[in-house]
Parts: structure tokens; C-alpha cells; sequence
């Protein structure tokens, strides 16, 4: 995300700015005017990789994500939660998500090709209260590549939501 947005808007790791520990609120959160994008990226690795196990490791990291794109808009926008942000350009910030009006989540799921649909093996995606994207590492990089500014790529979210809405979306045919 650094390298394809300006890393102005991207924040890795950014911390709950509240208690004692500083727990993580997302691997990254993608800040730009009145929208936030928290991103969950999961890699796999160390395990067996055999085209049987992708599928149940997807749909235990899809379920995990989803749970933390969940409790990273619950602390943003309900709990008013600060949230400590900090990139090279920008530096530390204290951000509220006060006049935030757009939330997306993405989840990047970096394993070797296999198709399915992440809706058949996670239903729960369905009940979501926001737009939530998920593909593959190397659709994230290709789409990246392709939209390189911040207004682009969430236009391209966001006409991939409409164009696709209701329909099942297969990972690794963006």
C-alpha cells in the first residue's frame, strides 16, 4: 500500500490509544478525507501447503479477519476510541474517527491459487454493515498497480461492491 498510495494515507499497525497496553487496531488502516479502509492481511505459511488445506486455512483467516475489521470499526466509531497512527511522512498523529463517514474493510489473503467463493465457505460476510472486500495478494497488488491514487482505488472498491452486490465473488478473478 506504501508504494502504490501516498504514503501520506497509510498507517501500519495502528495502536488503541487508550489503557495501558497499546493493542494493534488493524494491520493497516488506509486514511484518506472522511473514508477509512482497515485492511487484514494473512499469509500463509509454515503450514503444508496442499491445494486440500487452502480453503479451510481461508476460511479460518477470512473468519478471524472479519472479526477484526469488526472490532476495529466497533472501537473507531462507537467507543469514539483514539487511535494512535504513525507513517514516515506524517509521523505520530492522534486520530478520531469523528468525521469519518466511509468505512470499507479488505482483507488480502496471500496463498497459492484455488478458486472459491470467500461468501460459500464464510456466510457471516453477508451480515456485514459495510462494504467488505476480499482478494487475493496478487489481485491486491495488480489492482494497486492499476489505481495508484487513494480516490481511484476506493472508486474501484466501490464500483466492484455495486457491480457485484449479491452475487458471490471468487478470489483470484479480480
Amino acid at each position: 500500500s506504501e508504494r502504490s498510495f501516498f504514503a501520506d494515507f497509510v498507517f501500519r499497525s495502528p495502536k488503541k490509544a487508550t489503557g495501558k497496553s497499546q493493542k494493534e487496531i488493524t494491520d493497516v488502516l488506509l486514511w484518506f478525507d472522511d473514508l477509512l479502509i482497515a485492511v487484514e492481511v494473512k499469509a500463509m505459511g509454515g503450514e503444508e501447503i496442499n491445494e486440500d488445506a487452502i480453503k479451510p486455512w481461508a476460511q479460518k483467516r477470512i473468519k478471524k479477519a472479519l472479526k477484526q475489521i469488526n472490532g476495529a470499526k466497533r472501537f473507531l466509531f462507537k467507543n469514539t476510541g483514539t487511535a494512535l497512527l504513525s507513517n514516515e511522512r506524517r509521523g505520530k498523529i492522534e486520530f478520531s474517527a469523528v468525521d469519518t463517514t466511509e468505512f470499507h474493510g479488505l482483507v488480502v489473503l496471500d496463498h497459492p491459487p484455488v478458486d472459491y467463493h470467500p461468501s460459500e465457505l464464510v456466510p457471516e460476510i453477508s451480515d456485514v454493515d459495510f462494504p467488505l472486500h476480499i482478494m487475493t495478494l496478487i489481485d491486491y497488488r495488480n489492482a494497486c498497480a492499476e489505481f495508484t491514487t487513494v480516490p481511484d482505488f476506493l472508486d474501484y472498491l466501490v464500483n466492484r461492491q455495486q457491480l457485484l452486490k449479491g452475487q458471490p465473488v471468487e478470489v483470484g478473478r479480480e
